[in-house]
C-alpha cells in the first residue's frame, strides 16, 4: 500500500508526530506500519455511543488495517437487536453468517426473508413483496441494493430497490436498515433527494479509500461523493426507526 505522508498528520498530535517520523527515520517503522498503528480502528461512535466494530473471518476484511463494510453494519445489527423488544423480521439472510443459532441475539430474529439464499435459516423464499411487515421489527443488512439488478438469479424490474426500502419504512413498527454507497446507482440517487419521515433517522457511516477511518455523518450530500470500492463498500447508509 503505497501511503502519502502528508495524509497521517491530520491524525497525529504533534508531539506524536516527531515520535513516529523519526522511528521511521531510524528505519525502524516504515511509513505503512505507521499507517496501520494510526488508523487501526476498533469502534465508531455512533450517536453518541461507542460500538466496536465486527471482526468476522466470512467477509468482514483482514482486520482492523482494512475492513469490509460488514465490520460496521454487523456492529450496528447487534446495538440493535439488544435495544428491540420483540420478535425480529430479517430480510436477507445475513446475520445466521455471523451469529449461531444458540446466540441469544439470534434468537431473536424469528423469521428471515430471502428468495435466493441457500442457507437453512431462511424461513421465507419468498419476495420482501409478497409479504406484510405491519407492525414488524425489521432488520436488512446489505439487502436493498440487490433488488431490481438481476443479482442472485432474482428478476424484478429496476425501480425495485427504492419500492422495496418504501414498503419496508412503511409498514415495519421499528427497523435498522443498510444498504452499501456506490453499489445501486438507482438507490443511490433516491437516498440522496428521496423525503425522510421525522421519525426515520438517517446516518452516513464512511471511510476514505486507503485506511479504515470510519466516520459518521447525517449529510446527504456525502453519498455522491463516496465511491464503491474494489470488493467491497467505503460507505454504508443507516435508516433506523
Amino acid at each position: 500500500m503505497r501511503v502519502d505522508p502528508k495524509q497521517l498528520y491530520r491524525h497525529l498530535a504533534p508531539v506524536k508526530i516527531r515520535q513516529f517520523l523519526s522511528a521511521v527515520r531510524r528505519n525502524e517503522m516504515s511509513f505503512e506500519r505507521l499507517s496501520q498503528i494510526i488508523c487501526n480502528q476498533t469502534s465508531i461512535l455512533y450517536k453518541g455511543t461507542t460500538i466496536p466494530l465486527f471482526y468476522h473471518e466470512y467477509n468482514c476484511g483482514g482486520g482492523p488495517e482494512r475492513t469490509t463494510e460488514r465490520s460496521v453494519e454487523m456492529a450496528l445489527a447487534l446495538m440493535w437487536l439488544r435495544k428491540t423488544s420483540g420478535p425480529v423480521v430479517e430480510v436477507g439472510a445475513v446475520t445466521p453468517y455471523y451469529l449461531t443459532s444458540e446466540n441469544s441475539l439470534s434468537r431473536k430474529i424469528s423469521r428471515i426473508i430471502d428468495p435466493a439464499d441457500p442457507h437453512r435459516s431462511v424461513t421465507d423464499r419468498s419476495s420482501l413483496f409478497d409479504i406484510d411487515f405491519s407492525g414488524a421489527n425489521v432488520l436488512s443488512i446489505s439487502t436493498i441494493e440487490h433488488i431490481g439488478t438481476g443479482d442472485y438469479g432474482v428478476e424484478e424490474r429496476e425501480r425495485s430497490s427504492p419500492e422495496a426500502l418504501t414498503k419496508l419504512m412503511r409498514e415495519s413498527a421499528t427497523f435498522l436498515l443498510t444498504m452499501p454507497i456506490g453499489y445501486n446507482p438507482v438507490l443511490d440517487r433516491h437516498l440522496a433527494t428521496a423525503l425522510i419521515r421525522p421519525d426515520v433517522q438517517l446516518t452516513i457511516v464512511w471511510r476514505g479509500t486507503k485506511f479504515n477511518n470510519w466516520k459518521v455523518t447525517t449529510n446527504r450530500r456525502a453519498i455522491e461523493k463516496i465511491k464503491y470500492g474494489l470488493a467491497s463498500a467505503n460507505g454504508v447508509v443507516v435508516l433506523e426507526k
